[in-house]
């Protein structure tokens, strides 16, 4: 951990707070990337999960949502072992990073009215239902279609809810 908030400062990200311990987590740091997303660094103490299928209600993906996609991969390929790989997503270009064949996480170009942010999703049933009861506890909704919703909650905290089908997505050769 201490070795990537150094790579990240050297790289023009800021450390806003860490590299410290944290009982029963890990070892862990906050930073900003060079564009401003915000992200926390963990060295889990018992070890990464392993990766499976999210069930439903469970973590589904994180998203960066960035001014410079091709920037922002230069950077946190220095910080953690990704691959750039783009597929094509309901007929769309969509970059992803992977390590190996996991896919870990994938990146959006920002609206420019939107300061970069790394954005998690929730997997759900019923995107519809679970925005109409988001509104009802007083959240907007920001987008929202077929398979996604992305909801911003009383705080201004942002978060995604998608219904996920994996036959969408094809590799791109």
């Amino acid at each position: 951990m201490d070795q990537a908030a150094q790579v990240a400062r050297e790289n023009g990200g800021e450390i806003q707070r860490g590299p410290v311990d944290a009982p029963h987590r890990g070892r862990l740091a906050l930073l900003s990337d060079p564009a401003g997303a915000a992200v926390l660094l963990l060295r889990a103490g018992g070890g990464d999960p392993p990766d499976r299928e999210p069930r439903v209600g469970d973590w589904l993906w994180r998203e960066l949502w960035t001014h410079d996609p091709d920037a922002s991969v230069d950077f946190y390929k220095k910080l953690v072992p990704w691959e750039r790989e783009d597929i094509q997503l309901d007929g769309n270009t969509y970059p992803i990073l992977k390590v190996g064949d996991a896919p870990q996480a994938g990146l959006m170009a920002a609206p420019e009215d939107v300061d970069p942010l790394w954005l998690p999703y929730v997997r759900v049933e019923d995107v519809a239902d679970t925005a109409r009861r988001a509104e009802a506890l007083g959240a907007r909704v920001v987008l929202r279609d077929a398979h996604t919703s992305i909801l911003v909650d009383p705080t201004g905290a942002a978060i995604g809810v998608q219904f996920w089908d994996a036959s969408r997505v094809e590799r791109t050769p």
